[in-house]
């Protein structure tokens, strides 16, 4: 875990030399108001497909902020850029020099299997023996389920246990990437309460209301390629409903306005006829081919899935962590070449 959060700042330092990543001078350590990360003007495409287009955000160190938006919107990309992790992007981020950060996603891995929960525990904290059992208690762990090795836990006990080891830690910041997919509502419940009585800075991705509602104090919708702030998940709601809306119209008006122009456009629309079924056969071909690469990234990530054991190694934690990701980024690329067939066919 600590070792994440120092490769994720090496990354973060070869990006300066590119100049898009800087750091924002110390100038009043502890402040809960300080800004700990800056984005001015950042933008991010993926194949010719803008996700996000010049994001502006301040992020204080008291904040827990909620980014959400529909499937494949650019999300979990978000997070990779925040973190250094994807340096293909336009505009400049700007990160607290002396804050720590650290990273926990949908699938957690642990570099020794073998350990047991208490010793992952005492390999990363400097409490006492009673502290440790009182704490593990805390996230579910009592009597002798802290002597279970790791490769024998449940999907709900390794975050749970990722998540005791990485606050101990005490990092200034943490990145969550849908945090509580797959989890039991215990270990969900456990989850909430530990995040909740976290006194540092929580940037989230969350499909789950409840959750969001429990802990934000601002939301980063998705409009489009754009992102707006909003204080509750209600208004952001209401907000991705209205742009829905004005999409639609906007749709019908195209339409209408085609339709009123039909007979003066027919001769143009005669000589483009041939063109139009060239790029309609190349989004079926491209729709095709998505379709194909998800369904195998999806073969892959169950047939992995599926010998998750008492000998799994962390590198096959890693390998599935990789390839949700792809899926992730397919999966964005699929529906934006949906939405585009959708709009064709109603403009008709």
């Amino acid at each position: 875990m600590t070792e994440q959060l120092t490769e994720a700042r090496s990354k973060v330092d070869a990006g300066q030399r590119r100049m898009n990543f800087k750091f924002i001078p110390e100038t009043r350590g502890g402040d809960p108001e300080r800004i700990i990360i800056s984005a001015q003007d950042v933008s991010k495409s993926f194949d010719d497909r803008t996700l996000f287009d010049k994001l502006q955000l301040d992020m204080k160190a008291n904040e827990k902020l909620f980014v959400v938006g529909p499937n494949g919107c650019g999300k979990s990309t978000l997070i990779r850029v925040l973190t250094g992790h994807d340096d293909d992007f336009s505009g400049d981020i700007r990160l607290s020099e002396t804050i720590t950060y650290a990273y926990m996603g949908q699938y957690v891995n642990f570099k020794d299997e073998s350990r047991t929960v208490y010793d992952e525990l005492y390999r990363r904290s400097q409490l006492k023996q009673t502290d440790m059992r009182n704490l593990l208690a805390r996230f579910g762990f009592r009597g002798d389920d802290v002597f279970k090795e790791i490769n024998v836990l449940s999907g709900g006990e390794r975050s749970r246990l990722y998540l005791c080891c990485l606050l101990e830690e005490r990092p200034d910041l943490l990145f969550l990437d849908e945090p509580t997919n797959h989890l039991d509502i215990h270990s969900m419940e456990i989850l909430e309460r530990a995040l909740a009585d976290y006194e540092g800075a929580i940037l989230a991705i969350s499909h789950d209301r409840y959750f969001i509602d429990a802990l934000a104090n601002r939301i980063a919708g998705f409009l489009g390629s754009q992102i707006q702030f909003f204080d509750r998940f209600d208004d952001y709601r209401v907000a991705a409903k209205n742009y829905e809306l004005e999409q639609q119209s906007a749709v019908q008006a195209v339409r209408a306005a085609e339709q009123e122009n039909h007979s003066t456009k027919r001769n143009a629309q005669r000589v483009n006829r041939a063109e139009e079924r060239r790029l309609q056969a190349k989004l079926k071909r491209d729709i095709r081919k998505y379709e194909e690469e998800i369904t195998t990234l999806e073969s892959e990530i169950e047939k992995i899935e599926g010998t998750i054991g008492p000998e799994t190694n962390p590198q096959t934690y890693e390998q599935l962590a990789d390839l949700s990701a792809r899926l992730e980024d397919y999966c964005e690329t699929y529906f934006a070449l949906l939405e585009k067939q959708e709009a064709e066919d109603v403009s008709e």
